[in-house]
């Protein structure tokens, strides 16, 4: 007989600890709630056995928001911008009905049951992972599965937040549809069938891939989606993908095109040229107390007024700005060009150049007054490097790991290094940024979390 699914999570709550021994290989590892201590920042957890806590990120006083009954797997996650509310997919099959839960604390139903679409149904091919993965769409927090092949599945799961939190977008078999956050039900919004959707937050314009049928002709791709009072209005995207480098103001989206800046309002849809550049835009940021766009091209930093208007020069490289390294608080920006790395706080700080002396690094982090560096090698094994003002960059005496992916704590106090792969990673790496300790902890069963805080 099915055990109660009260009791599953109980258990698992009660021995979560319990867990490392499991998971750990033969020697002893250290314990996530030992080497975390302290870390109490609230986080919205998944675990292997596919439930959902609310704990602190120490795992200290966790409580479980949902487990699974009848067959029933998580599919999506997603923290409103408001960082009170939790949102989250979950569905027995391809066949079957999916669930919209939300809440902040455990239910007893959800508020919504549907068909999801399934894009080859309306001609188009399109595969996703069934469950959340390092393929999710606004990840905040972190991923520790990369899926596999036999992972995906040809089922659309679109959810995003309003950026005022007043509610939730998801796409279904017959088209948009928009959920109440407090109360209420679901009401269609669109009849456009919506195989992905992103939210340009700030902005209260949605990008999407659609298909629809306008005037008996069929369009599909990449459009912007507008909520108004009755219906959701759809536009062309004018060349906006989700690769495309943006920004957005609360009123206003930005993307690059090439060499273009292009602007949409959240009153007018129809795109306009921002910035023409002598070089490809790689990277944009609006800053909204000084209310500009700063954006990168060739060897310039430059910075726009938002209302348009001449640009200005923030500073200019020796080199082409090959990456843009962007703290876990976004409160730090690197550019790295040729041997030197820009350090640029857009809040008013200015830049600090430091040179590299032969790193390459793909990731920072900030602590105190120092920045912490993630360097590879062209095998993808990392080390990490210290950059303090005054001092040269000095290397971390730590371990290296091969194919390591790096995530900030909540807090911004350690660093989790995992390998990612197909199977949930049996160990994680915890680096203290104060103390330039690193720990081997055993995963407790943890295969991505979301901080719940707004952001």
């Amino acid at each position: 007989m099915r055990r109660p699914w009260l009791a599953v999570a109980l258990a698992v709550l009660a021995g979560i600890s319990a867990l490392a021994p499991r998971l750990a290989p033969a020697r002893d590892l250290a314990a996530w709630s030992t080497v975390l201590a302290g870390e109490s920042d609230t986080t919205i957890f998944i675990t292997k056995d596919g439930l959902l806590l609310k704990a602190r990120f120490d795992l200290a006083a966790a409580e479980t928001l949902w487990a699974p009954e009848r067959g029933e797997k998580l599919s999506r996650l997603t923290v409103s911008p408001d960082g009170r509310k939790v949102a989250w997919l979950s569905r027995s099959g391809d066949q079957d009905l999916t669930h919209l839960w939300l809440g902040a604390t455990r239910q007893g139903s959800p508020r919504v049951r549907f068909r999801s679409l399934k894009p080859q149904v309306v001609g188009r091919l399109h595969f996703e992972p069934v469950m959340p993965s390092t393929h999710d769409d606004g990840i905040t927090g972190a991923r520790l599965i990369v899926p596999t092949q036999e992972a995906l599945r040809p089922t659309s799961s679109t959810l995003q937040w309003m950026p005022d939190a007043s509610g939730l977008a998801f796409g279904y078999d017959d088209g948009l549809a928009y959920l109440p956050a407090d109360s209420g039900a679901a009401v269609d919004v669109s009849k456009a069938w919506i195989v992905d959707l992103l939210e340009l937050d700030p902005s209260t314009v949605f990008l999407a891939d659609l298909i629809a049928v306008v005037d008996d002709q069929r369009v599909e791709g990449w459009h912007l989606v507008y909520p108004t009072a009755m219906r959701w209005r759809v536009f062309p995207a004018a060349g906006m993908t989700p690769d495309s480098p943006r920004t957005a103001s609360s009123t206003t989206v930005w993307w690059a095109l090439g060499k273009t800046i292009r602007a949409v309002h959240s009153h007018d849809p129809t795109p306009h040229t921002f910035v023409e550049a002598h070089d490809p835009v790689t990277w944009l940021r609006y800053l909204p107390d000084s209310h500009a766009v700063v954006w990168t091209a060739g060897t310039e930093l430059r910075s726009t007024p938002e209302d348009g208007g001449p640009d200005s020069l923030l500073e200019r490289f020796k080199s082409p700005i090959r990456r843009v390294l962007e703290s876990a608080d976004r409160g730090l920006v690197g550019f790295v060009a040729g041997d030197s790395l820009a350090l640029f706080r857009p809040a008013g700080g200015g830049t600090a150049v430091v040179r590299l002396s032969g790193l390459d690094p793909d990731a920072l982090f900030e602590h105190d007054s120092s920045v912490v560096l993630v360097d590879r090698d062209k095998s993808g094994s990392a080390a990490l490097a210290r950059w303090t003002p005054g001092h040269p960059i000095a290397p971390i005496d730590a371990p290296h790991l091969h194919g390591a992916t790096f995530f900030a704590s909540p807090s911004g106090a350690r660093i989790v290094a995992a390998e990612l792969g197909h199977k949930v990673p049996s160990k994680l790496v915890i680096f203290d940024l104060a103390t330039d300790a690193f720990t081997e902890v055993a995963n407790p069963g943890i295969v991505g979390w979301e901080p719940f805080r707004p952001r």
